[in-house]
């Protein structure tokens, strides 16, 4: 059989190729979208602030319609997806606020800025 597990070979390029790069506002003008196209990621490491932008770009994000309990602190104050750790917990302890690996001291410059506006909403 053609489609047999381990007999199956790629034979050139794909038939079809995107013309144009996936958009996640052409067909969606709503609010939320525009809310979440508007996010500015800061709080996480690096892999992690990549893996939140890919969700956002792909229309992939869905933001929290409650405010989540804090791993650290026990306290429902975490209002942002994909974290874990309220951001009062997170610059007190440096740490990312998605995998609570503890942010270089470069990744502190970058994400000290812009704090305010990914964590308050």
């Amino acid at each position: 059989m053609s489609s047999e597990r381990g007999n199956v070979k790629k034979r050139g390029p794909p038939k079809h190729q995107n013309r144009s790069a996936f958009r996640n506002n052409l067909h969606d003008a709503s609010p939320k979208q525009k809310m979440i196209n508007s996010l500015e990621i800061s709080g996480l490491c690096a892999p992690c602030k990549q893996v939140v932008e890919w969700k956002i770009q792909y229309k992939k994000y869905k933001p929290l319609s409650q405010a989540k309990t804090c791993v650290s602190c026990n306290g429902k104050t975490v209002k942002k997806a994909y974290t874990v750790v309220c951001c009062a917990c997170a610059e007190n302890k440096h740490v990312c606020a998605k995998c609570l690996k503890e942010i270089h001291d470069e990744e502190k410059e970058e994400t000290s800025a812009g704090t305010e506006s990914f964590f308050d909403e």
